[in-house]
């Protein structure tokens, strides 16, 4: 069992209900017990998603016919991602810090001592975390900011328009600052001042605070998917920049989100760390640690 499967259990679902999609996700994900980071590119056939949906109704609410509308429910259209690789299929650019880092925190993981990561204490996980996590999302938009509201965390992410900026200074935070403006009919958002600690993706990927995001997000297929594009600029922890594109698709019935409680789900810190067997992360730390 992954510490993912361990972190994930949210009032909305049942025991049973959960302990099942967990044990899907973790056949999918870990590929053995072994710490090894695997080659093989993602498989996006619906077969190896435990979490595809049955179609919309007919008669369900159709997204806004205007490209640059994104409001509204959307969901993940392709399995989760354990460990990121390039758009072109290719391991991340890593640097020996940050490989060695994602090393440690695997090979803990393969021994059943995973590392906490800022999500098992009911911390923030990010905002790439925030979309790898198979949970519905709702976009709201107005001219001064877009906000996207995740069921998982209730995390909030605002998108401050660039002719309105965010006023006062900014520190670090799990989310960063994040501004946007359009480009044609591509939102594209800016990110920095993130703190060092959250993770890129559920196998670990580390990244410094120094990191910078860049999102272009767009509608395809007659606007039912909303392919994210994320760049990630980090030249403390990988040699150049890099690029992963996901998928959401429309959901309107989901635009209800459900309740998520987690410190009923894992507890206070003292008690996620006396129930659960976490290890120390890896010293190599570029950043924020968690507090």
């Amino acid at each position: 069992m992954t510490y993912f499967a361990w972190t994930r259990r949210s009032r909305h679902a049942g025991a049973r209900e959960w302990t099942l999609a967990l044990a899907c996700l973790s056949a999918l994900l870990a590929g053995g017990a072994s710490a090894q980071v695997s080659d093989a590119p993602p498989d996006n056939t619906p077969a190896e998603n435990p979490f595809a949906l049955p179609p919309l109704p007919a008669d369900a609410p159709k997204p806004a016919k205007d490209p640059r509308n994104f409001e509204g429910a959307w969901i993940h259209l392709d399995p989760p991602v354990r460990v990121y690789r390039t758009d072109a299929g290719e391991p991340l650019p890593y640097r020996p810090d940050s490989k060695a880092i994602l090393a440690h925190r695997q090979e803990l993981e393969a021994q059943g001592k995973p590392v906490a990561n800022p999500s098992a204490l009911c911390r923030p996980p990010g905002i790439t975390w925030d979309f790898e996590l198979n949970f519905p999302f709702v976009v709201l938009q107005e001219a001064a900011e877009t906000v996207f509201v995740f069921e998982e965390f209730h995390s909030v992410w605002r998108i401050f328009m660039e002719e309105n900026p965010r006023p006062g200074p900014v520190s670090p935070t799990y989310g960063g600052h994040s501004s946007g403006h359009w480009e044609g009919d591509n939102l594209v958002v800016r990110t920095a001042g993130l703190r060092a600690d959250s993770w890129l993706d559920i196998g670990g990927s580390p990244h410094s605070s120094a990191a910078v995001f860049e999102h272009r997000i767009r509608k395809i297929d007659d606007g039912n998917v909303l392919e994210v594009k994320l760049t990630v600029d980090d030249p403390v922890l990988y040699t150049r920049p890099w690029s992963i594109t996901r998928r959401m698709t429309w959901r309107p019935d989901r635009k209800v989100l459900s309740e998520f409680d987690c410190e009923e789900s894992t507890g206070s810190d003292a008690e996620a760390r006396r129930f659960h067997v976490y290890s120390d992360d890896a010293p190599a730390q570029h950043g924020d640690k968690p507090r």
